[in-house]
C-alpha cells in the first residue's frame, strides 16, 4: 500500500511546465492511471468509484476502485488508449453520489505512459510550497505578458478610460512590471495583474476564477488555508455567518476583531484595491469580500492569503455581542471543499445549487414571495421559464395577491430572466431605447488572435454591423439605437409589486432595477444596486490567456453609451433601508419587514 501520508498529487517540474502550456492532440497511446483514494469519513461509504469523460471511463457508469484492507484507501487501475490530451473525472461514492458538489471536475493531463493519483475524496489537489517554488517567469516571459495584455486591453476594450486616464493607465502598466519582477512567483503574478486589471474600474474585465486554467486552480484556488467560516461585512466589520470549525461559540453574530493580530478593517481595506466594480460604486467592491462558502470561488478565500501569511492555523480575536463576551482562539484552515463539505452536514439551508437559489411562496394568504437568487440560467437544471410561468400564473388566480421579487446578492446572468418578468409587470405597453452599443474595433488584428477567445467567432471581425465614429471607435447599426416595444404578457400581474435590492445586483439584475423604476413597475426597497448609471461594458466577452503565466483576462467587447452627467452609481431604491449591526446579529430582515409594514398600511 502506497504512502498516503501526503494525500495530493506529486507533479514533476517538467509536468508544471507542460500543464502550462496549452493541450495539444497526441497520437493515440496506452496509459495506465493508478488511483489511491482516501475517504475521510469514519463510517466509509459501501463503496468508491471514478466516472470521466475517456473510456473505459464515462459519466453513466462507475468504474469500481476496492479497499480490500479496509484501511480506507481505496484503489484500482485502468488504461487508457486515447489521443486527447487530458482526463476530466471525478470519484463517486455508493456509485450515485458525485463528489465536490457544484465544483470543477477533476482534470489529469495524460503525459506519460504510467499515472498515479493519489487523492482524498471530496477535496481537490493542491500544489505544494515546493512545487509553487519551482514556477517563475524570467523578465523577458512577464514582459511579454504584460506587452499582450496591454494590446488586447486597448484593442477591445469599449471604454478603458471612463474612470482612468490614459497617463495613469501608463503608470499603472509601469508599476505593473515592476511588481512582476520584484515578485516573480505564480502567485505573485496573480496578485498583482488582478490588482492592476481592478484599477481600470469595470466590474466585467477581471481576472476571473471560474475561467483560470487547472495549474492556477490548483496553486492558488484549492489551497488548504481557507477560513473555516462564512461572513458577511457591514461598515468594514466582519460578522459570521456559518461555522465549520471545531469552535463551538464561532456562532452566526460573532464579530471577528483581528485574524492574526490584524484588525478586520485594515485587512478589508488592504483586500479591497483587488476588487473590479463599474466606477465609484464601492459597495459593490464591499460586497464582493463577503464569504458566502456556496460560490464556486470567492474573492476573500483568493486574496486574503495572497496578502497575508497564512499557514495551517489562524487565531481569531472575536466579540460576541449578545453576551458581551470577548475571546481570543485558533482554528484549522481548510481547502474550500472541505468547509463545504462540513457545511452542508451542519446546515441544511446551505445552498449549493442554483436552482435552490430560486423559490416562490406565499408569506401570507395574499403576499407572495419571489426568490431570485441568480440569473445564471445556463448552469440550471430546471425549466426556469416553466418556473416563472407557473409562478405568474398562479398570482394571476388570485385577484388581491401582492409581489414581493427578492433579487438581493443577485450578480446577474441571463438578461432574458428580467425581460421575462418585466413583461409580466407591465399594465400597458412601453417602448424601450436601447442605445447603440460601443466597442473599440471592427476587425481583431491576426497577432492578438492566438491569446483570446469566446463563445461566437463572428465578432472576431465586425465589419459593417459597426459604424467609425470621430474619435477613433465604432458604434453598433443603427448608432441611434434601437426602440424596442414590450407588450403586457396574458398572465401579466396586476397587484402590487416591490423588488428588494442591494450591491450585490450588477449587470442584469442592475437593469432590471433600472427598468423597474423607470417605467414605474414596482417599488424599489432595500439598498443601492451594485452597477453604475454611467454605463456598463459586457455583452460579449473575450477570454485574453496571457502566454507565459497563462492567467486569463475577462475583456468585454460591447459598452454602453451614457450621457456624462449620469450619477457615478447604482440605483438608489425607492425605500432606502438602512441595515444595523443588530439586524445582522439577530437575523433580523428590515427589508421585507419594512415592505411587510407598507402592506399592512395599504402602500
Amino acid at each position: 500500500m502506497m504512502n498516503m501520508t501526503v494525500l495530493r498529487s506529486r507533479f514533476s517540474l517538467w509536468f508544471m511546465l507542460t500543464a502550462m502550456l496549452c493541450g495539444h492532440s497526441v497520437s493515440s497511446q496506452i496509459r495506465q492511471i493508478d488511483f489511491a483514494v482516501k475517504v475521510p469519513s469514519p463510517k466509509g461509504p459501501a463503496s468508491i468509484g471514478v466516472r470521466g469523460d475517456l473510456a473505459p471511463l464515462s459519466w453513466e457508469q462507475t468504474f469500481f476502485l476496492t479497499d480490500e484492507d479496509g484501511d480506507g484507501i481505496f484503489t484500482g487501475s485502468l488504461q487508457l488508449e486515447t489521443d486527447k490530451p487530458v482526463l476530466q473525472y471525478k470519484f463517486v461514492k455508493n456509485d450515485t453520489e458525485f463528489e465536490l458538489n457544484g465544483d470543477d471536475n477533476r482534470q489529469m493531463k495524460l503525459d506519460r505512459d504510467q499515472l498515479t493519483v493519489e487523492a482524498t475524496f471530496d477535496i481537490h489537489n493542491w500544489l505544494s510550497p515546493a512545487e509553487l517554488q519551482q514556477i517563475r517567469f524570467s523578465p523577458a516571459a512577464i514582459r511579454e505578458d504584460i506587452a499582450v495584455l496591454q494590446q488586447a486591453l486597448a484593442t477591445i476594450h469599449p471604454n478603458l478610460h471612463r474612470y482612468i486616464t490614459e497617463a495613469e493607465l501608463e503608470a499603472a502598466y509601469q508599476k505593473l512590471e515592476q511588481n512582476m519582477l520584484a515578485e516573480n512567483d505564480l502567485p505573485g503574478a496573480y496578485k498583482h495583474i488582478t490588482r492592476f486589471i481592478a484599477g481600470i474600474q469595470c466590474s466585467h474585465t477581471i481576472t476571473n476564477p471560474w475561467n483560470q486554467p487547472s495549474l492556477i486552480k490548483q496553486a492558488l484556488f484549492y489551497q488548504p488555508d481557507r477560513l473555516p467560516v462564512t461572513f458577511n461585512i457591514m461598515d468594514g466589520r466582519i460578522f459570521i455567518d456559518k461555522n465549520a470549525s471545531g469552535e463551538e461559540r464561532l456562532r452566526r453574530g460573532v464579530e471577528v476583531l483581528t485574524i492574526n493580530g490584524i484588525p478586520v478593517r485594515e485587512i478589508l481595506e488592504r483586500l479591497l484595491p483587488y476588487i473590479s466594480a463599474d466606477g465609484g460604486n464601492d459597495a459593490r467592491r464591499w460586497y464582493s469580500l463577503q464569504l458566502n462558502g456556496r460560490e464556486k470561488f470567492e474573492y476573500f478565500d483568493i486574496l486574503f492569503p495572497l496578502e497575508f501569511p497564512v499557514g495551517d492555523r489562524l487565531e481569531l480575536s472575536v466579540m460576541d455581542h449578545p453576551s458581551g463576551t470577548s475571546f481570543k482562539t485558533e482554528v484549522r484552515t481548510l481547502p474550500k471543499s472541505e468547509r463545504n463539505r462540513i457545511l452542508r452536514e451542519r446546515y441544511p439551508d446551505f445552498t449549493q445549487t442554483d436552482d435552490e437559489l430560486w423559490s416562490f411562496s406565499w408569506l401570507r394568504e395574499e403576499v407572495a414571495y419571489l426568490r431570485l437568487g441568480t440569473f445564471v440560467t445556463w448552469h440550471m437544471e430546471m425549466d426556469w421559464e416553466k418556473f416563472l410561468e407557473e409562478a405568474f400564473q398562479e398570482l394571476s388566480s388570485r385577484p388581491d395577491a401582492q409581489l414581493i421579487i427578492d433579487i438581493r446578492n443577485n450578480i446577474g446572468g441571463a438578461d432574458a430572466v428580467y425581460k421575462f418578468i418585466l413583461q409580466r409587470l407591465l399594465q400597458k405597453p412601453v417602448t424601450m431605447h436601447n442605445p447603440a452599443m460601443k466597442t473599440a474595433f471592427q476587425r481583431i488584428p491576426d497577432d492578438l488572435r492566438p491569446y483570446i477567445n469566446t463563445w461566437d467567432d463572428s465578432v472576431f471581425d465586425l465589419g459593417k454591423k459597426v459604424v467609425q465614429q470621430a474619435d477613433g471607435n465604432y458604434l453598433s447599426k443603427p448608432v441611434s439605437g434601437r426602440e424596442q416595444q414590450f407588450k403586457p404578457d396574458k398572465n401579466a400581474f396586476k397587484g402590487k409589486t416591490y423588488l428588494i435590492t442591494n450591491a450585490a445586483n450588477s449587470s442584469a439584475t442592475h437593469y432590471m432595477a433600472t427598468y423597474m423604476k423607470k417605467y414605474h413597475l414596482g417599488t424599489l426597497v432595500g439598498r443601492t444596486t451594485g452597477g453604475n448609471q454611467r454605463g456598463m461594458n459586457g455583452g460579449m466577452i473575450f477570454f485574453t490567456k496571457l502566454p507565459n503565466t497563462q492567467i486569463e483576462v475577462d475583456i468585454p467587447i460591447f459598452g454602453s453609451y451614457t450621457p456624462d452627467g449620469a450619477p457615478d452609481g447604482g440605483i438608489v431604491p425607492d425605500i432606502p433601508i438602512n441595515w444595523t449591526v443588530e439586524d445582522l446579529i439577530s437575523g433580523n430582515d428590515p427589508d421585507l419587514n419594512t415592505i411587510l409594514k407598507l402592506i399592512d398600511r395599504g402602500q
